[in-house]
């Protein structure tokens, strides 16, 4: 390359006017900051010159504020139209700055000057680091009365902008909420909201200041229509991504879970306490059943949803506004979620007595209540079970693992859901059978088997065939939902049998084989007068 020529020198020269000004600039800065404020200069000096920390009473502290000075003389200014041109690359730093960052123009010839609180500027005027982007300069305007001369007004700016920032770059969750609030009653003013957030979920509570005529949330332009009529209309909750969200303020994205795929429901609707009571007709008020809740209240619809404390019933009613003041008839749908009685001892199952009732009833009398004021009465509903056989069918079998657990005098805990499984096997089909019928019975036929032991009859020479071989005083070891214990006494009988051959045991009693005819039968019966014997445990077996 070539060497410039000395006429290119002196219109580019390496230190310039531009140089000496912006130096000159940073000692007038310097000079105007109260002397006790500590200025640290940053090095390298990327798009900031210093990091200034405020002193009180001769103590630092902590409050910091960053500033970018630059050197202008005021003879390449407008009166009164002070606007400087600003790399868009310094101005997105900026706005990715916890601190506030103030913008200096200083004329050193002058020594005057005007000051600019950046983000706010920028936040203000809706710029964003995308637009930004899109373009290499800005103009920047600054207030004639920002000036340098007006040092209370700065002091006052100053204490102001940390506020700002802190809503911009919240340290804590409940900053970060109340900024986000905020923001979005800024950007939709029709509404005030309340935002409940944990780790991947926020709850957005929206009330409107007034009828909402326009179905629109302006800081979600892309939800379907569909569902804000269903939200506006009924009280109809969605859900939406974090990141479909409208604004700046980054709620949960490095705050709360580090991302932005967190799940937003919106919800409308007023909520308010009450209950939903429910009794058999003719019973004791005492008696009746009462599931606590909240009724959700939107334009076009109300809404019940409840459960019954630490049960597995859970109770919703909905019931169309037909007009305005006019509600039509509720209608009440039960559930179930017999998970809610996990961990529960099963012969202390929560409000199960009330289920059984409840499922086995034909006719309810019905109270809807809202904060302790009547909503509607004296509807009376049935019950039916046929839609949800399954219901009926657990509630039974249920019953049926009680009387074994009082009957053997224990109390195990109701399994987790996916241990379910515990209550269908053979030993508890076993033992809910003996407790519910007092016997197993079974065909024999072709069976053979051995008996070893006192001789339980009295076998004939020449004799082939009994009517009867009976076995008392038996325990037989069970698995009841996972404690092994002797489960009895059991009586075995068997019917009509064939002696096939007695042969002599090995210095004890003889040893019988048997085989069952086509009519043979075996029976356990269950002696229940020995009840209070059949809780022994064997030993070393889990048991308690």
């Amino acid at each position: 390359m070539g060497e410039r020529s000395n006429d290119q020198s002196k219109k580019w020269p390496t230190v310039g006017p531009s140089y000496g000004i912006g130096r000159k600039a940073n000692l007038v800065f310097q000079d105007w900051l109260p002397t006790d404020w500590i200025p640290r200069a940053e090095e390298p000096d990327f798009h900031i010159d210093y990091s200034i920390e405020v002193v009180r009473d001769g103590e630092p502290t902590g409050l910091i504020f960053r500033a970018q000075i630059k050197g202008r003389a005021s003879s390449k200014r407008r009166p009164n139209h002070i606007v400087e041109q600003f790399e868009t690359k310094h101005l997105r730093y900026y706005l990715s700055c916890p601190h506030p960052v103030y913008l200096f123009v200083i004329d050193p010839k002058t020594r005057t000057g005007f000051w600019l609180f950046i983000q706010r500027y920028l936040h203000g005027r809706g710029i964003s680091e995308e637009q930004l982007l899109k373009q290499t300069t800005l103009k920047v305007g600054f207030d004639s009365r920002w000036s340098l001369d007006a040092t209370k007004l700065f002091d006052q700016d100053l204490m102001s902008s940390w506020a700002y920032m802190r809503n911009q770059f919240p340290g804590t969750p409940t900053a970060a909420i109340s900024a986000k609030q905020r923001e979005l009653e800024q950007i939709d003013d029709r509404f005030t909201i309340k935002i409940d957030a944990s780790e991947n979920k926020m709850v957005f509570k929206l009330h409107s200041k007034a009828p909402i005529h326009e179905p629109t949330l302006k800081f979600l332009p892309n939800v379907s229509s569909e569902k804000l009529r269903a939200f506006f209309e009924k009280g109809e909750s969605f859900s939406v991504k974090a990141s479909e969200l409208t604004g700046e303020v980054p709620i949960l994205k490095n705050t709360l879970s580090g991302k932005d795929e967190s799940e937003v429901i919106v919800t409308n609707a007023d909520r308010f306490s009450g209950c939903v009571q429910a009794w058999w007709e003719g019973d004791l008020p005492e008696n009746l059943i009462q599931v606590s809740g909240n009724w959700l209240i939107a334009p076009q619809r109300i809404y019940f949803e409840g459960m019954l404390p630490e049960s597995p019933l859970k109770v919703s009613v909905s019931a169309e506004t037909e007009q305005p003041g006019k509600i039509g008839a509720p209608n009440l749908t039960f559930g179930f979620d017999f998970a809610a009685w996990e961990g529960q001892p099963l012969l202390s199952l929560s409000h199960f007595d009330d289920l059984i009732r409840l499922t086995r009833s034909s006719k309810l009398s019905l109270r809807y209540l809202i904060r302790g004021g009547q909503l509607f009465r004296g509807h009376q509903d049935p019950f039916n079970l046929s839609s949800q056989p399954q219901i009926g069918s657990i509630l039974g079998w249920l019953t049926t693992c009680r009387k074994v657990a009082a009957f053997v005098r224990c109390n195990p805990v109701y399994p987790e859901r996916h241990h379910l499984s515990a209550f269908e096997t053979n030993d508890m089909r076993f033992l809910g059978q003996m407790i519910e019928e007092g016997k197993h019975e079974q065909p024999y036929a072709d069976e053979d088997f051995e008996m070893v032991g006192d001789i339980p009859i009295q076998v004939e020479p020449g004799q082939t065939e009994v009517d009867k071989v009976q076995m008392p005083g038996q325990f037989r070891e069970v698995d009841f939902l996972g404690m092994k214990t002797l489960f009895g006494p059991l009586t075995y009988t068997w019917t009509d049998l064939l002696l096939i051959s007695v042969e002599p045991g090995d210095n004890g009693p003889p040893k019988l084989k048997w085989r069952g005819t086509a009519s043979s039968k075996f029976c356990i019966e269950l002696t229940r007068e020995s009840a209070p014997f059949a809780n022994q445990v064997v030993t070393g077996l889990g048991g308690a």
